[in-house]
C-alpha cells in the first residue's frame, strides 16, 4: 500500500487496464483562480504544456468558473513504460492522502511502495461467445474494461465473438467523458461494439469529500470525443429482450456484470425470466476454461488398444485441443505429429453431400432430381427402377444400391489403371449400376459406397468438371483445408514414412498391428474413382474445421460456404420412413440421439479403408456446439470398438486436463 499506510486501514483497489508501452495523460484538477494557478506552476506543472492547451477548453473558461469548480490541464508527459491503471475515487483518509501524495509532484513520477497480491478467480472467455453484454454500474467499470480489451485486441480469426453491447451507468458525467477519453477510448465507434453510458445524477459536481466539490473537465486530450449520454437509469429488462431480438437464433451469450450487489441481482433476475419465457438463446456466464488432451492417458489407451498411433481431438467454444502418440510406422522410429494427415475413409462422404448442398443453393439441381434428370446421358439404357430415385435418397442410402462391382476383381482392378481417370472410372461404375436393376429395395436403408460414387459421377456432370477440382474450390478453399488430399497419405516413395502409414490388424493376439509393406502406394487405399465416396485424408486440425463449418452452422452462425441454417439442418435430418430405421441423414451422418422437437442433437460417423480408421462425433444445441475425433492407422476387427472409447474419454472429459 503506497504512501502513508495505516494498519487498520485497508483499500483494495481494482486494476482497471494494462497496455505495454501505454501511458494515459496525467489530468490534474486545479483551481482556476489566476492565484491558484501560479501556485500550481510553482509546484512543477508544465507551462509550455498549459500554453498548449485549446483556448477554449482553459483560460477562457477558468475565469467564469467559481472557486469551488476545477478543470483538467495537462502535464509534460512521461516517458513511456508498462502501466497498470487503477481508477481511484478519492474520500477522507487514505484515498485523500493518496491523491495530495500525486499532487506534490505533477510533472515527476513519485517512488513509492505498492502491495500487489492477485489475481483471483479464473478468467472467462468472452471471446468463444457469438454475443457479449457487459452491464457495469459505476466503479464496476474496472471491472468490465479488461474484457473489453480483450475483445479488441483479439487477432482476427481467433474470436467467435461478432457483437459486443457495453451498457455502463455511473452518476457523474465527468466520470463518464474521462473513462471514454481514455479507457474505452479504443473500443468508441466500432462497428462491432455497441456501448450505451447513463449518467444517474442531474449534477455535473463529483464529490470528493465533505467540503470538496470538483468538476473533472477533459481538456488534456486535443481531440474532444462526442458521446452520447443517457441521463437516468438502463432498462436493462428492455434493453437485454432486444439485443436477443436483434441476434441470430441458438448463438451463444455471454451476460457479465459488474457493479452494486442490487445491479448484479437484478441482472440475474432479468437473465433467468427472459429464459421461463422461452428464449431460445442460450445464456452463459461461465465458460470452460481450455482444455487439452492428456498426453499419457492417450498413450495408456494407445498401448491398452494395440495400435501403432493414436489421435485424439475435441473442439468447443472456438478452442481446439489435440493430441497424438505412437509411431507411424510400427518397427521404425518416426513418431507421430499433429500435423500428421489421417484418412477419413466413408467420413468423406459428408463431404461429397456438402457439395450436393452448395451446387443446390446454387440452383443447379435440387434434392429431388432424378438419376434420370441427373444423367440423361445414361437415360436410354437405365433400368427404370432407377429412374425415380432422388439425390436425397442417393445420399441417405436409400436407393438399393449394392455395389456389386468390388466382387468382379478383374474390373475393380481395372478401376487402378493409372491411364484412367477419377471421372472416367466413377462413370464406369455408374454406367454399369444403371443398366440392372437394384439388388436392394428402394427407400430401405442399405449403406454402399457405390451411392456417393454415383453422386461424385453426378457432380461431375452437373458441373462439367470433376470431383476433385470441385471440392477444392467449394469446401477446402474457403475453409482453408489446403492440406487435404486424396487417396493414402501422402510419401514421397513406396519406403518413404512421412505420414502415418495403413496397417492391419495381426492374426496373433497381443501382436503389433502389421504395416503394409508389401503395397504399393496405388494400392493403399480404394481406387481412385471411389474418391466421392471414401478417400479424402487431411490433418486433424483441417478435418475438424469441416466438422466446425457444420455445427456452427446449424447453430446459426454464418459460414464460409454461404449456406443456411435451414440448410445444414436438412443435411443433419434423419431420411425416416418408419419407427426404429437407421437415423441416416441425406447429409452422410448417423444422428442415433435427437430431442424430440430436433433442437438438439448427435451426428456421427467412421471412416475406414481397411487399413486406417477414424470416428467423429458433433453434439449441437441446448448451448453446446462440440467436436470429437480419434484416429488411428490400422484397420480391422473391433478398431472402432476402440475409436469410440477414446471418444467417449474425450466427452466425460477422463482424457481432457
Amino acid at each position: 500500500m503506497p504512501v502513508s499506510w495505516k494498519w487498520w486501514e485497508s483499500h483494495p483497489f481494482t486494476l482497471a487496464s494494462w497496455n505495454p508501452g501505454y501511458r494515459r495523460p496525467y489530468s490534474l484538477p486545479t483551481e482556476t483562480s489566476p492565484s491558484q494557478g501560479k501556485k500550481e506552476n510553482n509546484v512543477g506543472i508544465d507551462k509550455d504544456s498549459q500554453d498548449n492547451l485549446p483556448s477554449s477548453r482553459s483560460s477562457s473558461r477558468s475565469s467564469s468558473r467559481s472557486n469551488s469548480e476545477a478543470s483538467l490541464i495537462q502535464v509534460q508527459p512521461f516517458e513511456e513504460e508498462q502501466k497498470l491503471t487503477f481508477l481511484i475515487r478519492p474520500y477522507d483518509g487514505f484515498t485523500s492522502r493518496l491523491r495530495d501524495f500525486c499532487l506534490r509532484s505533477a510533472t515527476q513520477p513519485r517512488a513509492t511502495k505498492v502491495l500487489l497480491e492477485g489475481p483471483y478467480g479464473t478468467r472467462r472467455p468472452l471471446r468463444t461467445f457469438e454475443t457479449v453484454i457487459l452491464i457495469a454500474g459505476g466503479s464496476g467499470i474496472t471491472g468490465v474494461l479488461p474484457y473489453v480489451h480483450d475483445l479488441i485486441t483479439e487477432p482476427k480469426g481467433t474470436t467467435m465473438t461478432r457483437i459486443t453491447y457495453l451498457i455502463w451507468a455511473c452518476r457523474q458525467r465527468a466520470f463518464i467523458r474521462n473513462v471514454a477519453n481514455y479507457e474505452l477510448r479504443p473500443a468508441l465507434h466500432r462497428p462491432n461494439i455497441d456501448i450505451s453510458l447513463f449518467a444517474t445524477s442531474s449534477s455535473e459536481e463529483y464529490k470528493t469529500g465533505e467540503e470538496e466539490t470538483q468538476r473533472f473537465i477533459d481538456i488534456a486530450n486535443p481531440s474532444e470525443l462526442e458521446l452520447e449520454i443517457n441521463s437516468g437509469r438502463p432498462d436493462i429488462k428492455q434493453t437485454m429482450k432486444n439485443i436477443v431480438g436483434m441476434g441470430p437464433r441458438n448463438c451463444r451469450t455471454a451476460v457479465m456484470v459488474c457493479g452494486s450487489a442490487c445491479l448484479a441481482d437484478d441482472t440475474r433476475q432479468i437473465v433467468h425470466r427472459l429464459l421461463k419465457q422461452g428464449l431460445s438463446i442460450p445464456l452463459s456466464i461461465i465458460p470452460r476454461p481450455h482444455q487439452t488432451v492428456n498426453p499419457s492417458r492417450l498413450e495408456a489407451l494407445r498401448k491398452q488398444l494395440n495400435f501403432p498411433c493414436l489421435a485424439a481431438a475435441h473442439s468447443k467454444n472456438g478452442s481446439f485441443a489435440c493430441g497424438v502418440t505412437g509411431l507411424r510406422r510400427n518397427g521404425s522410429p518416426p513418431t507421430i505429429r499433429e500435423s500428421d494427415q489421417f484418412h477419413l475413409g466413408s467420413n468423406t462422404k459428408a463431404m461429397t453431400a456438402t457439395l450436393v448442398a452448395l451446387l443446390a443453393k446454387d440452383g443447379v439441381l435440387s434434392w429431388n432430381t432424378t438419376l434420370a434428370q441427373a444423367l440423361p446421358e445414361l437415360s436410354a439404357g437405365m433400368d427404370n427402377a432407377h429412374r425415380n430415385t432422388t439425390l436425397k435418397m442417393l445420399t441417405a442410402h436409400r436407393s438399393g444400391l449394392v455395389g456389386d462391382y468390388v466382387q468382379d476383381a478383374p474390373f475393380y482392378e481395372s478401376l487402378y489403371d493409372p491411364l484412367l481417370t477419377e471421372r472416367e472410372g466413377r462413370w464406369l461404375i455408374t454406367e454399369r449400376a444403371m443398366s440392372k436393376p437394384p439388388a436392394g429395395q428402394l427407400g430401405t436403408f442399405a449403406y454402399d459406397n457405390i451411392n456417393f460414387v454415383i453422386a461424385g459421377a453426378i457432380i461431375d456432370v452437373i458441373t462439367n468438371s470433376t470431383w476433385e477440382a470441385v471440392i477444392r474450390s467449394r469446401l477446402f478453399a474457403p475453409l482453408d483445408m489446403g492440406n487435404c488430399g486424396f487417396g493414402p497419405n501422402d510419401e514421397s516413395s513406396r519406403f518413404s514414412i512421412e505420414n502415418p502409414w495403413p496397417h492391419q490388424r495381426n492374426p496373433v493376439a497381443g501382436a503389433p498391428a502389421l504395416p503394409m509393406t508389401k503395397l504399393d502406394l496405388r494400392h493403399r487405399d480404394s481406387p481412385p474413382a471411389i474418391n466421392s465416396a471414401g478417400r479424402v485424408h487431411c490433418p486433424m486440425e483441417q478435418y475438424n474445421k469441416f466438422l466446425r463449418v457444420h455445427v456452427d452452422g446449424a447453430c446459426g452462425k454464418e459460414t464460409p460456404l454461404g449456406l443456411s441454417p435451414e440448410d445444414f439442418r436438412f443435411l443433419h435430418m434423419p431420411y425416416l420412413k418408419a419407427e426404429g430405421e437407421e437415423p441416416y441423414t441425406p447429409g452422410a451422418w448417423r444422428s442415433p440421439n435427437r430431442s424430440p422437437d430436433g433442437s438438439r442433437y448427435t451426428l456421427t460417423h467412421v471412416g475406414s479403408n481397411k487399413y486406417n480408421y477414424v470416428t467423429a462425433w458433433a453434439v449441437i444445441g441446448g448451448g453446446r456446439a462440440e467436436t470429437y475425433m480419434s484416429m488411428t492407422n490400422v484397420g480391422g476387427y473391433k478398431v472402432g470398438e476402440g475409436t469410440q472409447r477414446v471418444v467417449k474419454e474425450l466427452m466425460n472429459q477422463s482424457l481432457l486436463f
